[in-house]
């Protein structure tokens, strides 16, 4: 039986790497620590630390869970908020080759609705269209152009024989031959 992503987009199946261990994989990431202890201990860096990006922007979207997980609450409309695991940028891109391959080589928006669904990471959406534009499997089955541009000199020596102008001179001759 196959899970296709639609199935997986409407909560049909559950997602394959969602578990309980994420938290020994965040406490790996040093901007993930430093998220988690800030987060704990209810309290904000400096605002003149300029060598914590990440953790900056992590702080602007992340909770902790009830187990301790570094999570990001999203709001949908008439639904329930559903908490999404922070993946650190080291995993980001095996999960979804992972997610890629596993689910059939899906377009690059529809990657984004499953990996939305249970997962957030920073920069996702630019490693998603890596990932999607370096697979073989879906540059070999993209679309090829309607109309095929004809690459030929048989067109212009044609429409210089049917072009009759004038030449300076006031001969009825083509100018071009």
């Amino acid at each position: 039986m196959s899970v296709s992503v639609d199935d997986v987009i409407r909560g049909k199946y559950p997602m394959l790497f969602v578990s309980k261990s994420w938290k020994t994989a965040q406490q790996d990431c040093a901007s993930l620590r430093r998220t988690y202890a800030y987060l704990s201990q209810g309290t904000r860096p400096r605002k003149k630390a300029t060598q914590i990006r990440d953790v900056k922007r992590y702080l602007r979207v992340a909770t902790l869970n009830r187990e301790g997980i570094v999570v990001v609450k999203q709001d949908q409309p008439f639904a329930l908020s559903r908490e999404t695991t922070v993946i650190t940028r080291h995993l980001l891109r095996g999960i979804l080759t992972a997610l890629h391959l596993q689910l059939g080589h899906p377009s690059a928006s529809q990657l984004q609705k499953v990996f939305g669904r249970y997962f957030y990471a920073l920069d996702s959406e630019k490693e998603l269209k890596e990932i999607t534009s370096a697979c073989a499997d879906c540059a070999a089955l993209k679309q090829l152009p309607r109309e095929l541009p004809e690459f030929s000199t048989t067109h212009q020596i044609t429409w210089r024989r049917t072009n009759k102008s004038r030449c300076s001179t006031g001969n009825a001759k083509p100018c071009c031959r």
